[in-house]
């Protein structure tokens, strides 16, 4: 039972950190990382463009920093919930990937939502983030 409330806790953690990423992006406020030594923070966003962006998130689960790309609302007024796309075993880095394998940019254009993917953690399944 440990080892899957340890899980909870990560998986959490990650969770949390990412609504704060969509929540900023959404609103434009500003990123800053948390107190706490062990807890998951954002390190450095960087603009694609006008819709897309990637930020890096340093993972306590991990021990090193991830990238999310993400994909902001058209509507970036009215809060929009968050759709997270996982990549296959390869974590994305293989281009076995949504980016590359379908037409994930298009298809959301005119939906309000948000769209994270984490990059990295082949063959984690995720399991430990």
């Amino acid at each position: 039972m440990n080892g899957l409330g340890a899980t909870a806790r990560r998986i959490g953690t990650g969770v949390l950190v990412a609504a704060c990423i969509t929540a900023s992006v959404s609103q434009g406020t500003a990123l800053a990382a948390p107190v706490a030594d062990d807890a998951s923070y954002v390190v450095r966003t960087e603009e694609t463009d006008a819709v897309a962006m990637t930020a890096f998130v340093h993972s306590a689960a991990m021990d090193r920093t991830i990238p999310l790309k993400i994909l902001r609302s058209p509507d970036r007024v009215t809060p929009s919930p968050t759709v997270y796309l996982l990549n296959g075993a390869g974590g994305g880095v293989d281009g076995m990937d949504w980016y590359t394998q379908t037409d994930v940019v298009s298809f959301f254009a005119d939906k309000n939502v948000n769209v994270v993917t984490p990059v990295g953690g082949a063959y984690s399944y995720y399991t430990d983030w």
